[in-house]
């Protein structure tokens, strides 16, 4: 939570009522974790599962 208000410009989010502003953060929540997981994977795994598809 703290690294997507410091870092990545969530302090203000541009949308009407709470329920959509819990979405925007859960959404960008989702990217970075997405980001981190594919930047953990290894060079070697990640080219033999590029390969398959």
């Amino acid at each position: 939570m703290g690294t997507l208000i410091n870092f990545t410009g969530m302090r203000q989010v541009n949308t009407k009522g709470i329920k959509l502003a819990n979405k925007c953060m859960i959404m960008a929540a989702v990217a970075c974790n997405l980001k981190k997981l594919v930047n953990g994977i290894s060079t070697k795994i990640r080219k033999r599962t590029f390969k398959t598809l």
